[in-house]
């Protein structure tokens, strides 16, 4: 482009380069901050971090402005210079990009800021005068918006979706994903409301829907940006089980940290200092801010049980002897329609000293047939009586697992728990386990961490299958008398520690653990 003005040229020049530049001196997005938002836009934009990428920022830091209308419009400019070639092969005019939100109309209103800057940004256009299409013979509506392009494709240059959408028949090179789970107004309050578990399971199955949208799964590209709304959120799902992404993460303070004492441990205290923090968490409580503006989805006040006094140990010899072992089985959702449920199968004993000692756990999508085998195996493990949950179809487990034993001649003793069905029942089971577990008392071994996850992040697990079976258990466990207590030894004591170097004094390397730990690379959430 030889024909246009010095400003022009640079411009062309240095959003092609740069993002950061984009947004902040083409589209004038003029409060934000090189360390915040240049950090983000280098992260989403350098060909390093791959194809994947996960963003978390706390609410109203821009993300949507800088990733999903700035990085929309990026993406489409050219790339003269060949410097992002390797990552975003179709970048420029002919990309093809779907951007997604919680609801089809916050993905709208992205497209319609998108528009707005081609059609009313003088720079903008004075820089790219070769991708304005005649708005009037293209498509550009807020749902569906086409640049001018060679391509004669289905797809528009940006399309709007939201989750529980489809776009029929159309792929794309790139997905952006922005807060695909948000907060709902009241519509009597007008007060805002925090999104469900349901909320979050369908944000989350849709995500895992979206890589089949990509036109070429080899070099498409998806970005999640979003804020932390609860343990078990997107973000979280993203991180543990989606090891494709590279993620990103900035906190509303230094480290996280909270109470804090000035503006320096604020990350960008221009606009959310001390004072505006103090205001932040005093306006939506402890729980909420701590969340969105700290990336930490719960609140010291909020934790229920205090999963480090839980005593681990590696294997069922260091449990005492004798003990009387009971097995409970929560069968609690059969009856579906799909005809299965989660079971969870749960043995444990308890000593002389009140300690509880969990020796099995079995949780899944059984059926009939599957469960009564997995707990006539607890009872042949651990010669255990089975108490069985008795609501809806769990009597009739019952049942049909006493003619097994009638047809087998296999014996095994089983009672019916009865039914709480009083208002919170399960609620108090499961409470009840607090001072089990803040004294010390209960017992499980290191592998059981289906268990270790939904006491950790009790209230807001996903699942309580297993704290409501072990919250029985509780409940019909009697104390078993006479018990050897075998010495145990924590795995980290000072004591072990040192019984262990002595043992390796003589070893070829001399050193105190099995496994050294290497230093090894990675990325790290915030500044590096």
């Amino acid at each position: 482009m030889t024909n246009l003005s010095s400003q022009a040229k640079i411009d062309r020049k240095l959003c092609q380069r740069s993002l950061y530049y984009l947004c902040k001196e083409v589209l004038g997005y003029r409060d934000v901050v090189p360390h915040v938002h240049g950090d983000l836009s280098y992260f989403f934009t350098a060909s390093k971090y791959g194809r994947f990428r996960q963003g978390t920022l706390p609410r109203s830091w821009f993300k949507t402005w800088f990733i999903t209308v700035g990085g929309s419009i990026w993406l489409t400019l050219p790339d003269e210079e060949g410097l992002y070639k390797d990552i975003f092969p179709y970048k420029g005019q002919n990309c093809r990009i779907l951007i997604a939100s919680n609801v089809i109309d916050n993905a709208a209103k992205m497209v319609h800021k998108i528009k707005q800057e081609w059609m009313s940004n003088e720079r903008l256009i004075a820089a790219f005068p070769e991708l304005i299409p005649d708005f009037n013979k293209t498509r550009w509506s807020d749902h569906a918006a086409e640049i001018k392009r060679e391509l004669n494709a289905t797809e528009a240059t940006y399309t709007a979706v939201g989750v529980g959408g489809s776009v029929i028949s159309q792929h794309f090179d790139h997905i952006i994903e922005d807060d695909l789970i948000y907060a709902k107004k009241d519509d009597f309050t007008g007060t805002e409301l925090m999104p469900s578990q349901e909320d979050i399971d369908n944000a989350i199955g849709w995500h895992k829907l979206s890589y089949s949208l990509l036109a070429n799964p080899s070099n498409g590209c998806m970005w999640n940006v979003g804020t932390r709304w609860a343990p078990q959120d997107l973000v979280n799902y993203i991180r543990k089980f989606e090891h494709q992404y590279k993620c990103f993460e900035i906190s509303a303070t230094w480290g996280a940290r909270w109470p804090i004492e000035s503006d320096d441990e604020c990350v960008w205290p221009e606009r959310y200092g001390k004072e505006v923090m103090d205001q932040i968490f005093q306006s939506q409580g402890a729980r909420i801010a701590e969340t969105q503006y700290l990336n930490r989805p719960r609140s010291m006040d909020d934790i229920i049980f205090d999963v480090k006094k839980i005593v681990q140990h590696s294997s069922i010899d260091e449990y005492p002897t004798p003990l009387t072992y009971y097995t409970a089985v929560d069968l609690a959702g059969w009856g579906d329609s799909k005809g299965t449920a989660r079971a969870a199968v749960v043995t444990a004993a308890r000593d002389d000293k009140n300690h509880v000692w969990v020796a099995r756990l079995d949780v899944g999508k059984f059926n009939p047939t599957q469960v009564i085998e997995i707990f006539k195996d607890h009872s042949r493990q651990f010669a255990s009586v089975i108490y069985i949950e008795e609501i809806q179809y769990q009597a009739a487990v019952a049942f049909w697992s006493r003619e097994e034993m009638e047809r087998t001649g296999e014996m095994f003793s089983q009672k019916r728990l009865p039914r709480e069905s009083w208002k919170d029942a399960k609620k108090l089971r499961i409470v009840a386990l607090e001072p089990l577990i803040s004294n010390g008392t209960l017992h499980i071994l290191s592998s059981m961490k289906m268990l270790l996850e939904e006491v950790e992040l009790y209230p807001y697990s996903r699942t309580v299958d297993i704290l409501d079976c072990l919250g029985y258990l509780r409940k019909i466990l009697p104390i078993s008398r006479s018990v050897e207590h075998k010495p145990v030894m924590a795995k980290f004591s000072i004591e072990n520690m040192e019984k262990e170097i002595k043992a390796r004094r003589h070893s070829s390397y001399g050193l105190p653990f099995d496994v050294q730990l290497p230093v090894a690379g990675r990325l790290v959430y915030g500044r590096n």
